[in-house]
């Protein structure tokens, strides 16, 4: 008999008690007040639906996605799936356009249904199929699907297939954050699981289960599926899943530690104990196999019982021939990025993370914790190295992971800190975070701002890495107990990198990070930037003066250096002496006389400046205010005839004035020396490649639209930049990019100096009377900027949110 009764008690249990936005919230496509907003107003999963379509919020798939996880249900992609006649006409024609369901495969004694409309089932749709099939010895599985998928499957029936299945079409099931049943996920041994990419994720009867396979039509994968039915007398149902959705069950398999853990942030709106039934079979015992063996499943179909169940790291086994990256499920999710599909099936490198173990690795003559260069090298016989030319150790471009992963199983250090520095620069990482944990030391980058997991390595390799970073550094090998900073240079084919170096002691050992300065890298325009409009027209007037105060401000890493960069290279001629203090000294640039300053030996901003200022400049930049010696120092530099260039550490434009006077310098001193403060911040560009229009909620466009309103209607400039039609675009992800996004742009603020701040100033008024009184005069804020730009296609209206937070 069909299993509707269970189907039923499911998809009512969760229909009425749940909504779809609970999942939507949980994905963070939609903020908890607005989902309680809506709830209020749309008391039924179906109303809702009808109006989330109708206002254009959500489309149909990303609904239908959302009805997969609150029913439990897999979500399953028909296109390109030739469905046969057998199968087809299981469900009649005027049925499946009725009910928007549709018949797409007939394994053994039961059939596989996709339904396109899943809110019908809490209505008489389980009653219809109960009567289709009741004559008939056949069990229901039910699936969901798009709607563009069951219009493609039901116009076959008009031209159906004659084939039963064209294996070259194996159905798509999407399972991120879906409730898998760990019993089904643990028939197969996760070292089996990650070697061949496949996975049990569905027990359908007593025989029967759904498998998922990342290359369902490699003929070997075919040979060993097969394999497998034949020596356990099974049936498998297989579905082709993309990298990210193995990845997903290998992270959550039961053997490995604490998988819990890693469903944290992901939905699991209803209990599976609710509405599954307890189940009764028992493992079975395992039969150890050799790797290059097809596996007889006397051993596979069981509770795995082997190394990983005593605790130790789950590590994974990187085959020669290919490998294998495991995705770390992020789950910070950017605000109201309604068309953010949580399943998709894209693959994003940058999302992936890549764990070794010592198997993998080759074992040197010598198997010791502190390994010194010119010893491993011996071990190799390669010669002891320059320095400066470590990138002459690698015979090719470290492009990708996979490259990366290929040094690193030679375990030659040097080499593969080599390694680990040119995959840096080529996924333009301005950071590489190497440290230890009780387990593995892990490597990360920070790529336009966000830092991501890379690769994990056995833990024994990290004193020698350590010690390898430390010796390029000139740092002291011995001394562990404290900070320590240093820096080297490397070559890379004539590329010269400037690597700055930092250690820091932890509890599970030293952690350094080193930030990669890429002396080729060109000093951009304050145009590049993104500096537009007012803003850029009062910078440029301001630059243009020949003495007075321009400051930039902001949080570490906003890119206040970059701009006062960028405004050097636009007053850098021959007739201009121009001297910087900096630490450290990031770029070089050639006609410019750039100090680096030395605290330990008295060799202070302040201090440097005294002197640099009987160096006869026209232009000095001092890379940060930090004291009120070197306020008042740069303040009188202004005001005898300089044009001072400085970074300071505050929130917005507005707060600059404030946090000088609290410095102690006198307010009619600041106002007659300052001609600028300029405020920013750092948001990621939409990669131009795979670039998207996007819809977004109407409350957020009202939001946005009030933003727009309360812009200064004196800011002509700024006024020309308002888009008549306001429409919002996101990255879809492509192999250029990461997560959509590609490069970063900066957002800005600027303030000048009126005699009404300059009023409020004297009277020490506060930050936000400063802030209103610079707006009456024109100035648009840094979210107002961006949003500007995410109106131009530029970046995503969830980066400006993001970034402009309080």
């Amino acid at each position: 008999m069909p299993n509707t009764d269970t189907v039923k008690t499911v998809s009512n249990y969760a229909l009425k008690t749940q909504s779809i936005l609970d999942v939507f919230v949980v994905q963070g496509l939609v903020s908890p007040d607005d989902a309680e907003k809506l709830k209020k107003q749309y008391r039924t999963n179906d109303s809702l639906e009808r109006a989330l379509l109708k206002n254009h919020i959500a489309s149909r798939e990303t609904i239908n996605k959302a009805y997969s996880i609150l029913l439990k249900l897999p979500f399953v992609s028909l296109k390109n799936l030739m469905i046969g006649k057998e199968t087809l006409n299981t469900i009649p024609e005027k049925i499946a356009k009725r009910y928007g369901v549709i018949a797409f495969d007939l394994p053994g004694n039961s059939v596989k249904i996709a339904v396109s409309r899943p809110s019908e089932l809490s209505a008489d749709l389980p009653l219809v199929l109960e009567r289709l099939f009741e004559k008939k010895e056949i069990s229901i599985d039910l699936y969901v699907t798009g709607d563009g998928d069951f219009r493609e499957a039901y116009a076959q029936y008009r031209k159906p297939s004659e084939n039963k299945l064209i294996k070259s079409g194996y159905p798509v099931v999407f399972l991120r954050n879906q409730s898998i049943n760990s019993d089904a996920l643990s028939r197969l041994p996760l070292d089996f699981m990650k070697k061949n990419r496949m996975a049990v994720f569905k027990k359908r009867a007593e025989d029967s289960y759904d498998i998922a396979s990342e290359k369902p039509d490699d003929p070997n994968i075919i040979r060993i599926i097969r394999s497998i039915e034949e020596n356990n007398k099974i049936k498998f149902q297989i579905f082709a899943a993309s990298r990210e959705d193995i990845d997903y069950l290998i992270d959550i398999h039961p053997s490995n530690e604490n998988p819990a853990d890693k469903l944290a942030g992901q939905p699991q709106v209803a209990k599976d104990d609710e509405v599954e039934e307890e189940r009764k079979d028992e493992p079975k015992k395992i039969e150890q196999t050799k790797d290059d063996e097809i596996v007889t499943l006397g051993g596979l179909f069981s509770s795995f019982s082997g190394a990983n169940s005593k605790g130790k790291e789950p590590t994974i086994t990187i085959e020669k021939k290919e490998s294998d990256n495991i995705g770390t499920q992020e789950n910070v999710k950017d605000k109201n990025q309604v068309q953010n599909n949580t399943v998709d099936e894209k693959e994003n490198v940058d999302e992936q993370n890549v764990e070794i173990n010592e198997a993998d690795i080759q074992t040197s003559s010598e198997d010791r914790e502190n390994t010194r260069v010119e010893s491993n090298a011996k071990d190799k016989g390669i010669k002891k190295q320059d320095d400066e030319d470590i990138g002459s150790l690698l015979n090719e471009e470290i492009d990708d992971k996979e490259d990366l992963i290929k040094v690193i199983k030679e375990n030659f250090i040097p080499k593969t800190v080599a390694a680990i520095i040119m995959l840096a620069l080529n996924m333009r990482s301005s950071d590489i975070h190497v440290e230890g944990s009780d387990r593995v030391l892990r490597i990360r980058y920070r790529v336009d701002g966000i830092l991501r997991d890379i690769v994990r390595l056995p833990l024994k390799l990290h004193p020698p890495m350590i010690s390898r970073i430390k010796i390029l550094a000139k740092l002291k090998l011995d001394e562990t107990r404290i900070p320590q900073d240093g820096r080297f240079s490397v070559k890379f084919k004539n590329h010269e990198v400037d690597v700055r170096t930092s250690s820091l002691p932890t509890v599970h050992g030293e952690k350094i990070v080193m930030r990669i300065l890429d002396k080729e890298q060109t000093i951009l325009s304050l145009e590049d930037l993104g500096m537009e409009g007012r803003a850029f027209d009062l910078t440029a007037e301001a630059v243009a003066k020949p003495y007075g105060v321009i400051l930039s401000t902001g949080p570490t890493g906003s890119g206040k250096s970059t701009t006062l960069y960028a405004i050097i290279s636009r007053v850098s001629v021959p007739s201009v002496n121009i001297v910087t203090l900096e630490d450290p000294v990031e770029y070089e640039i050639p006609g410019i006389n750039q100090c680096q300053v030395k605290p330990g030996i008295g060799f202070t901003f302040a201090e440097g400046l005294r002197s640099v200022l009987r160096q006869d400049p026209n232009v000095v930049m001092v890379g940060e205010i930090r004291d009120s010696e070197t306020a008042n120092m740069a303040t009188h530099a202004a005001l005898t005839g300089h044009l001072v260039l400085s970074t300071l550490h505050t929130n917005d434009a507005a707060g600059a004035l404030p946090r000088l006077i609290n410095m102690g310098i006198e307010p009619f001193l600041i106002t007659s020396s300052m001609n600028l403060v300029i405020a920013q911040r750092l948001i990621r560009r939409i990669c131009p490649k795979c670039k998207r229009e996007m819809k977004v909620p109407k409350s957020l466009v009202d939001d946005i639209q009030k933003e727009l309103d309360s812009m200064p209607k004196n800011n002509e400039a700024d006024g020309k930049r308002v888009s008549e039609e306001m429409k919002f675009f996101h990255g879809v992800g492509c192999s250029e990019c990461t997560q959509g996004y590609k490069g970063r742009i900066g957002m800005f603020e600027v303030l000048r100096i009126t005699d009404e701040i300059e009023d409020l100033a004297v009277k020490k008024m506060p930050a936000n009377e400063i802030k209103k009184a610079a707006i009456k005069d024109g100035m648009i804020t840094m979210r107002q900027d961006g949003i500007l730009k995410a109106i131009a296609g530029i970046t995503t209206i969830d980066e400006v949110f993001r970034a402009t937070s309080e």
